[in-house]
C-alpha cells in the first residue's frame, strides 16, 4: 500500500527530577533506562521522550490510514558499565489525551496519556555509541476501540515515548535524538486512497416516533467519521454544513433546510408540516469534502384519540361549602397536551348537566363553593387531542358532598419488612396511622399521604389504620387493613465483639450488603457501610447485633448477638469528637474514690389546712460523676490533654462500671513539686442515640 511520511515538529523531554523544566531547546536527550522498572512500557510519567508531529500534506489529511510506523532514533552508551555484548532498546508509544506544546511542557504540565502502552518496537546493536531506529509500530487491523484512539490521540495530539533497555551489560543510559538534531523522528502512515467521511446516526425523532405539528419540533443526529476499526485518519473529521430534508412519505419532491457549521440540529417552526406520513433525513458534508446521505426516518403527525379519566374527586366525601379542585387524567400514546375538556356532573348517574369547558392544558377545575348540595354526586370529563378530536366520556367518578372527611382508602404498597403505606382521600391536613403492634405516629400535619415503617418489623401479621383530619379538625372515620409482613433473609453475618473501655465490633458475611445497622441492646445506634464499628459510649454488659441492609429492598440479613462486658481498666475520659481516649491511672492518693450523685425529680409544696408538705413528682432525673487523677510533670502532655476538654461534650468511665456523658464544664487543679492534681464532675445529660433510618 501506498505510505506518506510526517516529520516531527517538535520534541522535548520531561524529568521527574527536575519537574519544571522544559528541554525542548535540545538536540539530545540522555535518559536513564532501567528495564527492571518500566519494561512493561507503560507511561509512566517520570523520563520520557515528548513528540508533536505537524499535519501532512493536504492531500494526506483526510487519507484512510492503516498502519502507523513511529521512528525515533537512539544511541545506547555505556553509562557506568564498562562491559558490552549484544544489546538491544525498545521503545513503547502512547497517544496524549490532550494537545502537546513541546516548547513549555514540563513534567508537572505534561498531559495524559490514553489509556495503557500501545505498538512496541525493538532495536539491536552490537557495538556501543551505534544510532539505532526505536520504532513503536501501531498495525490497526489488530486494534480494538481503545487502542484505535490510542493512536488517534498521538496523530493528533503528540506521542510519550517510554524505553527499556538490556543485554549483556545492561544498558543504564541511553541518548535520544530531537527535532533539532541530524536524525529528526518521523511518522510513515499507510493508506488506502480515498478520503474519510461523516456518518450520521442516533437520529431523533427516530423512524416510527409521532411529532406534534402545532408545536416547534427540533431534529438531531450524532456525526462520527465512516471508518471502521481497520482505519484511522490524521485529521479529526468534523461536519462543516448539512442539509435537513423532509417530505410526505413516498413523495417525489422534498424541503430542505440547510445547517451552517457543525450544528447536528434542525429545528422546524410550529405548523410547518401537514398531518400524515412525512420522512426525514440530513445530508452531511465534512471538512474533508465528502458528502454523504443517512437513509430516510419515518414519522407520524396524526395524533391519536386520547382516554379521559376522573381522578379527584372519586369514592370520597368532600366538604361542599369550599371550593374543591376536581382533576383527571388525559391519557394518550403520543404524550401530547390536551387541548380542552368538557366537564359534566349528575345527581342521579343518569341525567347530565354542564359543570365546565376547560380550554388549554390543564387538568383540574375548581368548582366554587356551595356549587353541590349534600348527598352522593357523580361527574365524568371527556377530553380533546391536538386535532380538536375528543375522547368518549369517561366512566362516573362518585363523590359525598359533607362536611367531615371520608375515611382514607388505604393500599398496602409492600409487605416487606419496612412496608409502605399509601391512601386516598381528600381535604387531608393531618393525619394519623397506628399499628396493632403498639406504634401511633402521633398527628402528623400536611398532605403527604404515604407512610413507611421507621423501623424493621418482624414477620406476622399486623393491622394497620388510618385516619384524616380537613381544615376544620374534623377527624375521618379510621380505616383498617391487613397487613402482613415478610422478608427474604440475606446472607449470614458472623459478629465479633472486642471489649475494654470501648467495644469494637467486626464482621464478616458473604452478602452483598449495601449498608449495616449497628443494634445495641435492640436499639440502631449506627449506620455504617463499612464491616466495623467502635462504640464508645457504652458501660456494663451489651448485647450487640448488626443488620445487613440494601438500597433498593427492605430485606435483610442478622448477625448472631454477642453479649459483652464493657469495663475499663481505670478512669478514663473520650473527646466524644475525635475518639481519643485519656486514661487516668494515678491520683494523690492510694486509695482513689470516685463519686456518683443520684437525684429524682422531686419538689414539695405546703397547701392550706395540711401540716406537712405534698410532694410533686416528675420524671426527670440527674446523674453525674465525679473523679480525680494526677501527673507527676513528666507527663505534662496528658496533663494538658485533660484541660483541653473544658466545655467539650466527653465520655467519662470509671472501672465500677459507671459512665457519665455531658460536657465538662471546669476542672480544679492544683500542684505541688511532684505532680499536678484534678478533680472534676460530668453530669450525664439526655444522648439521643437511636438513629432514623430514613433521611
Amino acid at each position: 500500500m501506498p505510505t506518506f511520511t510526517v516529520q516531527a515538529s517538535g520534541s522535548t523531554a520531561v524529568s521527574k527530577s527536575h519537574p519544571n523544566t522544559n528541554y525542548s531547546n535540545l538536540t539530545q536527550y540522555k535518559l536513564f533506562v532501567d528495564p527492571f522498572t518500566n519494561h512493561d512500557g507503560t507511561y509512566d510519567g517520570w523520563d520520557n521522550i515528548l513528540l508533536k508531529f505537524g499535519e501532512p500534506a493536504a492531500a494526506y489529511k483526510y487519507k484512510r490510514i492503516t498502519k502507523v510506523r513511529l521512528v525515533i532514533y537512539a544511541m545506547p552508551t555505556a553509562g557506568t558499565l564498562g562491559s558490552w555484548g549484544a544489546a538491544y532498546i525498545a521503545a513503547y508509544g502512547q497517544g496524549l489525551a490532550e494537545p502537546l506544546d513541546t516548547g513549555t511542557v514540563t513534567y508537572a504540565t505534561q498531559p495524559k496519556p490514553y489509556g495503557n502502552g500501545d505498538g512496541v518496537g525493538s532495536a539491536s546493536w552490537d557495538t556501543l555509541n551505534q544510532v539505532v531506529q526505536a520504532e513503536a509500530v501501531f498495525t490497526m487491523s489488530l486494534y480494538d476501540a481503545t487502542k484505535k484512539k490510542n493512536l488517534e490521540s498521538g496523530l493528533r495530539n503528540g506521542f510519550a515515548f517510554a524505553f527499556s533497555a538490556g543485554g549483556t551489560g545492561h544498558a543504564s543510559e541511553a541518548i535520544f535524538y530531537g527535532v533539532k538534531s541530524s536524525y529528526k523522528p518521523f511518522l510513515e502512515c499507510e493508506y488506502s486512497d480515498d478520503d474519510v467521511g461523516i456518518q450520521a446516526s442516533d437520529f431523533t425523532p427516530s423512524s416510527g416516533a409521532f411529532v406534534n405539528r402545532t408545536q416547534k419540533n427540533t431534529f438531531t443526529w450524532a456525526c462520527k467519521d465512516d471508518t471502521d476499526l481497520t482505519q484511522t485518519c490524521f485529521t479529526e473529521i468534523k461536519q462543516t454544513s448539512a442539509v435537513f430534508e423532509w417530505r410526505v412519505k413516498n413523495a417525489s419532491t422534498s424541503n430542505t433546510i440547510s445547517v451552517s457549521g457543525a450544528t447536528t440540529a434542525c429545528t422546524v417552526p410550529a405548523n410547518t408540516f401537514p398531518s400524515g406520513t412525512l420522512e426525514w433525513r440530513v445530508k452531511v458534508t465534512a471538512n474533508s469534502g465528502t458528502t454523504t446521505t443517512s437513509a430516510w426516518q419515518e414519522i407520524t403527525t396524526t395524533d391519536v384519540t386520547p382516554t379521559a379519566k376522573p381522578v379527584s374527586p372519586s369514592g370520597i366525601v368532600i366538604d361542599a361549602t369550599i371550593v374543591n379542585r376536581f382533576s383527571w387524567q388525559h391519557i394518550i400514546s403520543t404524550g401530547t397536551p390536551q387541548s380542552k375538556a368538557d366537564l359534566q356532573w349528575s345527581a342521579d348517574g343518569a341525567t347530565w348537566n354542564t359543570l365546565t369547558t376547560v380550554t388549554g392544558a390543564d387538568q383540574y377545575y375548581d368548582v366554587p363553593a356551595n356549587t353541590f348540595t349534600s348527598g352522593t354526586k357523580y361527574w365524568r370529563v371527556r377530553t380533546y387531542n391536538t386535532d380538536g378530536t375528543a375522547s368518549a366520556w369517561s366512566d362516573a367518578a362518585e363523590f359525598i358532598a359533607i362536611n367531615a372527611p371520608s375515611a382514607p382508602s388505604i393500599v398496602i404498597q409492600s409487605t416487606g419488612p419496612r412496608p409502605r403505606i399509601t391512601w386516598q382521600t381528600s381535604e387531608q391536613e393531618a393525619y394519623q396511622l397506628t399499628l396493632s403492634n403498639g406504634y401511633a405516629s402521633g398527628t402528623v400535619y400536611g398532605t403527604e399521604k404515604a407512610w413507611r415503617s421507621p423501623a424493621y418489623l418482624a414477620d406476622g401479621s399486623y393491622t394497620v389504620r388510618v385516619r384524616v383530619q380537613n381544615q376544620y379538625g374534623m377527624w375521618s372515620e379510621w380505616s383498617a387493613a391487613a397487613l402482613p409482613v415478610s422478608h427474604t433473609e440475606g446472607e449470614a453475618i458472623t459478629l465479633t465483639v472486642s471489649a475494654g473501655r470501648e467495644a469494637a465490633l467486626s464482621w464478616q458475611t458473604a452478602g452483598s450488603y449495601d449498608f449495616y445497622l449497628i443494634e445495641r441492646d435492640g436499639v440502631a445506634i449506627a449506620r455504617t457501610g463499612t464491616k466495623g464499628y467502635t462504640d464508645k459510649r457504652s458501660i456494663g454488659s451489651v448485647t450487640y447485633r448488626v443488620r445487613g441492609c440494601y438500597d433498593d429492598s427492605d430485606n435483610y440479613g442478622v448477625s448472631n448477638p454477642d453479649t459483652v462486658e464493657i469495663l475499663p481498666e481505670t478512669n478514663t475520659i473520650c473527646d466524644l469528637s475525635t475518639g481519643v481516649w485519656i486514661d487516668m491511672r494515678l491520683s494523690e492518693t492510694q486509695l482513689r474514690t470516685n463519686r456518683v450523685s443520684f437525684a429524682a425529680g422531686v419538689s414539695t409544696i405546703h397547701l392550706a389546712g395540711l401540716a406537712y408538705p405534698v410532694e410533686e413528682r416528675s420524671e426527670q432525673r440527674d446523674r453525674s460523676l465525679a473523679v480525680a487523677c494526677a501527673w507527676p510533670h513528666s507527663q505534662r502532655a496528658s496533663a494538658l490533654a485533660l484541660e483541653a476538654l473544658v466545655g467539650r461534650l466527653v465520655c467519662l468511665k470509671d472501672h465500677y462500671g459507671n459512665m457519665a456523658i455531658g460536657t465538662l464544664p471546669s476542672l480544679e487543679s492544683n500542684s505541688d513539686e511532684f505532680m499536678r492534681r484534678y478533680s472534676f464532675t460530668v453530669t450525664h445529660t439526655n444522648q439521643e442515640e437511636a438513629i432514623t433510618l430514613d433521611p
